[in-house]
């Protein structure tokens, strides 16, 4: 299976189904077709307002001990739809991006968790992102077999880039520019 990584606007494809396990994550197809997006969140929300209906209280959420039923019911339904569009955040892309065919690792990995939760800059935003060793030293090597560099980066200036790094390092890189045109500024 192939998946993509993006770092400073660069993808690179990698096989990853083992790593993303090892790793307590999954792999999931990203979904550009926006029909096929609608369907899975109007199924999703029919499963919450039918268990909101049927009085379903998720207990493994913590609510304050003199709520009535119905504010817990609500309460669940409300969470219920907050992981479900966190979820689908993940792996629904604008269509545009629809040549990548991308693949992508969604998992959680705890904000105070120091050895796995890093912190990066991309604009004025601070974005979260977790690091995988797919090298020799991660114990399952994963050879990078082609980058897609995104639309917001310099073509030539990543390709000599990617040249430099990984000279001598890795067999013959497949190196192409995507021909999304949506920028994020």
């Amino acid at each position: 299976m192939l998946i993509r990584r993006v770092q400073d606007g660069m993808a690179r494809r990698i096989h990853i189904s083992e790593l993303a396990a090892r790793n307590g994550f999954q792999v999931k197809q990203c979904l550009y077709d926006d029909v096929q997006k609608r369907a899975i969140v109007s199924a999703e929300f029919g499963r919450i307002e039918q268990d909101m209906r049927a009085g379903f209280i998720d207990q493994s959420i913590e609510l304050p001990p003199d709520w009535t039923s119905s504010q817990r019911i609500t309460a669940t339904a409300r969470v219920r739809l907050q992981r479900s569009i966190e979820s689908f955040s993940t792996y629904f892309k604008h269509q545009s991006f629809l040549e990548e065919k991308e693949w992508r690792l969604v998992g959680i990995v705890s904000a105070n968790d120091g050895s796995r939760a890093k912190w990066r800059t991309r604009g004025n935003l601070i974005l979260p992102y977790c690091c995988l060793d797919i090298g020799p030293s991660g114990g399952s090597p994963v050879p990078v077999r082609r980058v897609v560099i995104g639309p917001g980066v310099d073509p030539l200036l990543a390709k000599h880039s990617i040249a430099f790094v990984t000279f001598g390092r890795q067999p013959r890189i497949e190196i192409e520019t995507s021909k999304c045109t949506l920028r994020v500024q």
